[in-house]
């Protein structure tokens, strides 16, 4: 997932927290909801004003959400490559395991 769809998929997540509508957020905005909509969704760019707009609204630091966000990304794939590593292990004493034992 690239950056932006990220920070899409942020905002949208903040935006049902807060227990808002697209509506009521492209009104603080002075924009029409059918343009904040393509914000959202990725048919139009977000430009920085725009997203320090929407972060004002919301009540969120991007930069903390981005370090969480990211933090957790890395901790899974670091998991991930752990947890491959000892499968592969895992195969690795098998083998092992079946070429010196006799099979009857």
């Amino acid at each position: 997932m690239d950056n932006f769809n990220t920070i899409r998929n942020l905002i949208r997540e903040y935006r049902i927290l807060k227990g808002l509508t697209q509506s009521e957020i492209a009104k603080r905005m002075y924009i029409t909801q059918s343009a904040y909509s393509r914000l959202e969704t990725g048919n139009t760019k977000i430009d920085t004003n725009r997203l320090i707009s929407i972060a004002e609204i919301l009540e969120i630091d991007f930069n903390k959400v981005f370090i969480s966000h990211y933090k957790n990304k890395n901790s899974i794939k670091d998991l991930t490559a752990r947890q491959n590593k000892i499968l592969q292990e895992e195969d690795e004493l098998k083998a092992i395991i079946t070429k010196k034992m006799p099979i009857f």
